[in-house]
């Protein structure tokens, strides 16, 4: 598994871990923007060119957070998987929500709410919500990295916009005891550029295992 290092001079250097010796580390969800940095990307020779990329922002963002939070670690689906090679990228695909359950802390990132949705979303009543309501991803930080919440506070807010069941969110029963129809529900309003991604989507949730091709 690859990592992203936040050291204490700042630089962010990729560094790789076997899986009986990984870190304590926070990951990012996010949607994927036009430009990315990616996992060529942050090669030692890459550091001043990749500051230059629209995703670099984020990328620092998540690393700042992690590093105030005491994380000398962090995940991003960009840049620590080398898509480049297919071993690498199954592994990672089937590895992902596994990845996702051992973080010590996940930061969601909806780059389409505004401090303004935020303020609305605490402030004002349910109809003028909109900019949180409709955002593709849903909790934690808006776009300048101001908290909005946590997975425990907004519990009620989370099930409803993704369809899960409060009692799952909060760890009082196992994903083993949803039905097949439930898990279903939950990946049902996933948008993704590519349609196999929203099927390996699922494989975690199903706990699945699958060997996956690469794209021709």
């Amino acid at each position: 598994m690859w990592l992203l290092h936040i050291t204490d001079t700042d630089t962010i250097e990729l560094e790789e871990f076997a899986d009986n010796c990984i870190p304590p580390y926070a990951i990012l969800s996010h949607t994927w923007g036009p430009n990315e940095v990616l996992f060529e990307d942050m090669h030692p020779s890459n550091q001043t060119s990749v500051q230059l990329k629209e995703g670099y922002v984020k990328l620092r963002g998540c690393c700042t957070m992690a590093k105030s939070r005491g994380f000398e670690y962090a995940w991003i689906d960009t840049c620590c998987i080398d898509k480049r090679s297919s071993a690498e990228l199954s592994e990672a695909i089937n590895s992902m929500y596994r990845w996702y359950q051992a973080a010590k802390e996940c930061y969601v990132y909806p780059a389409d709410v505004s401090r303004e949705g935020y303020k609305a979303f605490w402030w004002t009543r349910y109809k003028e919500r909109e900019t949180f309501f409709t955002s593709k991803w849903f909790i934690f930080f808006n776009r300048h990295w101001v908290e909005v919440g946590t997975k425990v506070t907004l519990c009620y807010e989370i099930a409803k916009r993704t369809r899960s069941q409060e009692r799952f969110l909060r760890g009082q029963d196992d994903l083993d005891t949803s039905s097949v129809a439930q898990r279903m529900a939950w990946a049902a309003g996933r948008e993704t550029t590519r349609i196999e991604d929203r099927a390996y989507s699922l494989l975690g949730i199903f706990g699945i295992h699958h060997p996956v091709q690469p794209s021709r």
